[in-house]
């Protein structure tokens, strides 16, 4: 078990940010939202509590054999930013201040897809370093059985370690939290440990690069 607590939070910038809301420097909206982002961006930062969780496993025999990955070694990962960060988002719709709750929204979204690859860099280097290679990065409901997200979180002591519970719809909570598991194989040269936007089905995400 390998945990990283109270990491530094970390984001690609404000251009970033603003795009994935849909805002562009040309924008004539431009203005208000950087006014925004620049308000908000420190009380967001100070909420965000990224914390980080990895192991090595197998699904275990209880498990339907029929499950994908099933008798494969894994590694199971969880991040997670708390849920400060989402209350704070909250407490700025709530006051009508909905360009601020979406800015705030997208530095949590963005801090937790930036610190998420600092963590894989991290797996990744230990994987060579051990001279085994990763298949890929799947996760739910597309990738994985929604139940895997339980299993994930058991592997993990999700809660003790984290503060991140499974709801009953198999959703991880806090909301700024995601998991997944990454097969192992023996072929060191087998790295696929990142993202993939050209095979990703999530055609409309934000952060796609193709």
């Amino acid at each position: 078990m390998k945990l990283w607590n109270n990491l530094k939070p970390v984001i690609s910038g404000e251009d970033d940010i603003l795009r994935s809301l849909g805002c562009q420097k040309n924008d004539p909206s431009y203005s208000e939202f950087d006014k925004a982002f620049q308000e908000v961006l420190s009380d967001s930062l100070k909420a965000v509590k990224v914390s980080a969780a990895a192991c090595i496993g197998r699904i275990p025999d209880d498990f339907p054999k029929s499950m994908r990955f099933y008798g494969r070694e894994m590694i199971f990962f969880c991040i997670t930013l708390g849920d400060a960060v989402s209350r704070l988002t909250d407490e700025c719709m709530a006051k009508g201040e909905f360009v601020k709750g979406m800015i705030v929204d997208g530095i949590a979204d963005n801090c937790l897809f930036s610190c998420e690859k600092i963590v894989l860099h991290e797996i990744e280097q230990y994987a060579r370093e051990k001279g085994f290679g990763i298949e890929g990065i799947y996760d739910a409901p597309d990738a994985i059985e929604g139940r895997m997200q339980n299993l994930i979180a058991a592997k993990l002591n999700a809660w003790e370690n984290l503060g991140v519970r499974v709801t009953d719809n198999f959703m991880m909570s806090p909301l700024k939290t995601y998991a997944c598991v990454m097969p192992v194989v023996n072929d060191g040269a087998v790295m696929n440990i990142y993202h993939d936007c050209a095979g990703c089905v999530k055609k409309d995400c934000s952060y796609r690069k193709v």
